[in-house]
C-alpha cells in the first residue's frame, strides 16, 4: 500500500506496510498500534463533538485537534493589544 496523496511517501513517520498490520476498512490507511486505527476510524464518523469556546465556532473530530487549535487562539490574544490599552 502507498501512503495517500497528500502524504509524501519519503516522509519518516510513515512505516512499510509490513510494521502496519492494523488496516482502515474504509480508506485503507495503515496503523502500527490497533489504538491509533481506532482513533483514525472515528474521523469517518462524520461527528465534530469538540467545540473551540474561544469564539470562532470551530468544531473537531478529535479533542487533541482542538486543544491544538486553541493553543492558536492563547498565541494570538498574548500579542494581540489591548482596546483600552491604545486608545484611538
Amino acid at each position: 500500500m502507498m501512503p495517500p496523496d497528500n502524504y509524501p511517501a519519503s516522509h519518516p513517520s510513515y512505516a512499510p506496510l509490513e510494521d502496519r498490520p492494523f488496516i482502515c476498512d474504509l480508506c485503507s490507511l495503515a496503523f502500527q498500534r490497533q489504538h491509533d486505527l481506532k482513533r483514525h476510524r472515528d474521523t469517518h464518523k462524520g461527528e465534530k463533538p469538540h467545540m473551540c469556546n474561544g469564539g470562532c465556532g470551530k468544531t473537531f473530530t478529535r479533542k487533541d485537534a482542538l486543544k491544538r487549535h486553541q493553543v492558536g487562539h492563547t498565541i494570538l490574544s498574548t500579542f494581540r493589544p489591548a482596546a483600552d490599552k491604545f486608545p484611538e
